[in-house]
């Protein structure tokens, strides 16, 4: 039997939609399974400054439903665990591709399951992060019994660049929806922690996720008098990081070690706890740098056509925690008359960019204006001297 499941993420973004994704199936066995096709909608934790948006169901504090079409960082993939626990712990992984089918958003994947229980876990953008990832289940070290997936898991994802155009995310909690009830479109109530999935909750998965890295917003503007008599066009925006003064080297890539571990109370299961001896004894994310002198920039999402104004303009780019502080913006850019002439073609300007100690979660916003200085060339419809000028006016 074929049966459908649509994933909600609720932390980072919100949606629903159908669709199909490509699933690897277990161990091989005698053990009838069933085909579910998986849904699933977004709730991510807003950044800091971020303002919280209405939602259609009872989310915990920061988190918000994912808005698809005002994302600056859209997502294409989720890769997804459906784990099981017994004798041998083992899991499904689960490629849920984004569709679009009229209004409604989704990310979709074909997965084989047995009936009964499972715990799903993951990350995305899967396009980011690559193949490099291993999942095991926790083993809580107070614990007489074994690792279990029922307890958590650890995901490690290795060799992620220092700086990139995604949000890289951690799923922090997970619902699964629809069949029962009315077959409601969405959860009632989400909680942090718990990552239970039953074949009988329904077809969908409300997701929670988290921010594994920290943002930096940038918000590009024309200057009012310029604006009068240059259009900017704007072809790529790219953040490198630098090195620091009396430095030769940056953090090119990091390993992160995501501790997951599961919980009845609606706790973040990825914040650090401790204990008296100021060891771990919860959840917690730990990070292995490597440094070098070739960081691979970051090329931020941008849409083609992209004029800017006088009204701020936003790109994001994330970094590994606790890593870089000085970085440099390059953005190339065509200049138009008001008539639509292209007067310069393929520009650069260049900032440099400090920022402080970032923790995951946290954002730092970067304003920049082009303010008139002059003209490098002259246009017949000219009505005064001034030219492009990249100036940050508020980091």
């Amino acid at each position: 039997m074929k049966k459908l499941l649509n994933i909600l993420l609720n932390g980072l973004l919100c949606m629903s939609a159908v669709g199909w994704f490509c699933g690897c199936t277990e161990d091989s066995e005698p053990a009838p399974q069933n085909t579910h096709e998986v849904h699933i909608s977004l709730s991510p934790r807003q950044y800091e400054d971020v303002t919280p948006l209405a939602t259609r169901t009872t989310l915990p504090d920061d988190y918000v439903l994912y808005d698809y079409a005002a994302a600056l960082t859209p997502i294409a993939q989720i890769q997804g665990y459906m784990t099981s626990t017994g004798e041998e712990s083992k899991y499904v992984p689960c490629l849920f591709n984004y569709e679009k089918s009229g209004a409604n958003h989704t990310w979709v994947s074909t997965i084989p399951l047995k009936d009964g229980q499972y715990y799903f876990y993951g990350f995305m953008p899967k396009e980011d992060v690559g193949s490099s990832v291993t999942i095991a289940p926790y083993d809580d070290t107070t614990d007489e019994n074994p690792a279990d997936y029922a307890k958590g898991a650890v995901l490690t994802l290795t060799g992620l660049n220092a700086v990139t155009p995604d949000d890289i995310c951690i799923v922090v909690g997970a619902q699964g929806y629809g069949s029962a009830e009315g077959n409601k479109s969405f959860p009632e109530s989400m909680t942090l922690g718990k990552f239970d999935y039953h074949t009988n909750d329904g077809d969908n998965l409300f997701l929670l996720i988290d921010h594994l890295y920290a943002g930096m917003e940038f918000q590009m503007s024309l200057g009012t008098q310029y604006a009068e008599l240059r259009k900017i066009e704007v072809t790529s925006v790219k953040l490198t990081p630098v090195p620091a003064p009396g430095s030769t080297t940056v953090v090119k890539t990091v390993k992160a070690t995501v501790t997951i571990v599961a919980n009845q109370d609606g706790s973040n299961p990825i914040s650090p706890i401790k204990d008296a001896s100021n060891h771990y004894v919860g959840g917690h994310v730990e990070f292995e740098t490597e440094s070098g002198t070739d960081p691979v920039p970051a090329e931020l999402h941008i849409k083609d056509n992209m004029y800017l104004t006088t009204t701020s303009t936003k790109f994001l780019a994330c970094m590994a925690p606790s890593t870089n502080t000085n970085y440099q913006l390059e953005t190339t850019y065509n200049v138009y008359d008001k008539k639509d002439n292209l007067i310069r073609e393929n520009q650069k300007a260049v900032n440099k960019i400090t920022v402080g100690d970032l923790k995951s979660g946290q954002i730092h916003t970067v304003k920049l204006k082009v303010e008139p200085t002059y003209l490098y060339v002259m246009s017949e419809d000219d009505l005064d001297d001034p030219g492009e000028k990249f100036v940050v006016i508020d980091d």
